[in-house]
């Protein structure tokens, strides 16, 4: 029988909303202008800089109308800028503003101290196993 509430899917989902939230407080105190979710499509465009809408919602599993309202808010803040594609008029290419690049380093390291946090007290072997069976269950549900 399944316990519903000790679920593994529901632990790791109550983690990532744990995770989430501590980044937004940590963000906030550091004067950082993201939220956790923003963060997670800037690490996207700081690695790779210059995708469709299209392609940056799937690369960060998002559904595209949610992925352009986060767009509109970051390049709104000047974190973000929409350029035309050079070849279809119908797509912008969504580029990192020299404001959106100032942030990278910093971001970057306040969400590792976060993990840091989370995984306080846990040997590195079993955090890489833990690693190794999430991406394991991943791939299981895909």
């Amino acid at each position: 029988m399944i316990d519903y509430k000790n679920n593994i899917g529901r632990l790791v989902g109550h983690l990532n909303h744990r995770f989430l939230r501590k980044l937004d407080e940590e963000f906030k105190k550091k004067d950082i202008a993201l939220t956790a979710e923003q963060f997670r499509l800037m690490t996207v465009l700081w690695d790779k800089d210059g995708v469709s809408q299209q392609s940056l919602a799937t690369l960060i599993g998002r559904n595209r109308a949610s992925t352009g309202k986060m767009i509109d808010i970051l390049e709104k803040k000047g974190i973000l800028e929409r350029h035309d594609h050079p070849t279809d008029r119908r797509l912008k290419l969504i580029f990192v503003s020299k404001q959106g690049k100032k942030l990278d380093e910093k971001a970057r390291i306040i969400a590792k101290e976060v993990i840091q946090m989370a995984i306080n007290g846990i040997p590195e072997v079993e955090v890489k196993l833990v690693t190794n069976h999430l991406f394991l269950m991943l791939k299981n549900l895909r």
